[in-house]
């Protein structure tokens, strides 16, 4: 009977160390699924934070005017605004007829002229060329060559719908007004373009539809030389 009852007791105390085993066990395994949890949200919410700052972080060019959206030429007293796209033929046109007028205002003081690069075509593109040949702008900007490098990608505009000039050909561009090495790398590393998206939020902050978008002292114009001249010529009238 003693021995019988020795037996049980062993019995009971194996049966108690591995009970306890198992408490230990799911102790430790709650606790270090109660770390990893831990480790888990604090993850997300750095990765939550570091996509926040990321998407925040926008590089503007140097010398840019109106919260870092534009380029103005001239400091005379009549604001002339321009929202064009390096991809829009209009554009191109709009460009070539006003540049000797535009150079004589800037000359005389008679206007300050404000250029913004919008990247909004690019669906009219098949490499996104709108976007890259306006961030290749703020590259320029780096250099002291944004209004020249303008005028070159519009002398080289590709036709719509087409496969449009690639970054080795737009850094070839940039070669033609004097740009070098750091250039180069600024298109390779699509450095600005983040800032074109800020640029294209401007444009439909100030609810525009389409290029070229025209004003003069915040009055919109219709895009010609004709009208702009108009406008300036009525606003010394008043």
């Amino acid at each position: 009977m003693s021995k019988r009852y020795s037996q049980k007791q062993a019995a009971a105390q194996v049966v108690r160390k591995q009970l306890a085993k198992e408490k230990r066990r799911r102790t430790q395994l709650w606790a270090a699924l109660a770390v990893f949890a831990v480790l888990l949200v604090a993850g997300a919410v750095g990765v939550l934070v570091r996509s926040t700052q990321q998407d925040d972080t926008v590089n503007i060019p140097p010398g840019t005017y109106a919260d870092g959206v534009g380029f103005a030429r001239g400091d005379g007293p009549k604001l002339i605004e321009i929202y064009s796209d390096y991809q829009c033929p209009i554009c191109r046109s709009f460009e070539t007829q006003t540049r000797d007028t535009f150079a004589q205002w800037v000359a005389t003081d008679t206007a300050k002229i404000v250029f913004y690069p919008v990247a909004v075509l690019d669906g009219y593109s098949k490499n996104e060329y709108s976007t890259r040949s306006a961030a290749a702008a703020g590259c320029a900007a780096d250099g002291g060559k944004f209004h020249q490098y303008s005028y070159a990608l519009y002398v080289n505009q590709p036709a719509e719908n087409t496969e449009g000039p690639d970054n080795a050909e737009l850094i070839e561009t940039g070669k033609t007004v004097g740009l070098g090495e750091d250039f180069e790398q600024c298109v390779k590393d699509g450095k600005y373009t983040s800032w074109t998206q800020h640029i294209n939020e401007n444009f439909e902050e100030r609810k525009l539809k389409g290029t070229p978008s025209v004003f003069v002292d915040g009055e919109r114009v219709e895009a010609s030389l004709a009208s702009l001249m108009a406008a300036v010529a009525a606003d010394d009238e008043s």
